[in-house]
C-alpha cells in the first residue's frame, strides 16, 4: 500500500512547515478501545510506537522522511508505505502537512495512509525473501 500525498500545483515547490502523524491499531479485542497515539507525533515518535507491535522499519513499513525546510515537489510524493503483514496490524495512519508556498500562503492537509486500503486481498503476496 503507498500513499502520495495530493499534487501541489503551483509552478515552484512549496516548503515543509510541520509534520506530524497519529497511529491507531486494529482492534484487539471486542468492545476495546484501540492502543495508539493520542497525540500528534513525530515521524521517529511513530516509528518506535509501530516496531513495538513487532513491525520492522524498513521491511514491514516506512515512512518518507519529510520536515521543517524541506521542499515539497510539484509532483506526487510518496509519504509512506506498509506491507500486507503491517496493514493487518495497524488500523490508521493520519499524516498532517503544512506547508508554505513561494507567494507565502499556508497549507495544510491531513493525509489517511491506509483510506481504501485491501486488507485481506484475494491473491496475497509472496513473503519478501
Amino acid at each position: 500500500m503507498h500513499a502520495s500525498v495530493p499534487l501541489n500545483a503551483a509552478q515552484d515547490v512549496a516548503v515543509v512547515d510541520h509534520t506530524g502523524y497519529r497511529v491507531e491499531f486494529a482492534l484487539p479485542g471486542a468492545g476495546r478501545r484501540p492502543a495508539g497515539s493520542e497525540r500528534w507525533a513525530s515521524r521517529e515518535e511513530t516509528v518506535r510506537l509501530i516496531t513495538s507491535r513487532g513491525l520492522t522499519d524498513g521491511t514491514d513499513f516506512d515512512l518518507v522522511r519529510m520536515g521543517p525546510g524541506l521542499p515539497l515537489p510539484s509532483r506526487n510524493l510518496l509519504i509512506g508505505w506498509l506491507t500486507e503483514a503491517a496493514t493487518r496490524e495497524v488500523g490508521v495512519i493520519l499524516v498532517r502537512v503544512r506547508v508554505t508556498d513561494r507567494v507565502g500562503d499556508v497549507h495544510e492537509r491531513t493525509i489517511n495512509l491506509l483510506k481504501g486500503a485491501v486488507r485481506a486481498p484475494p491473491h496475497p503476496n509472496p513473503p519478501l525473501v
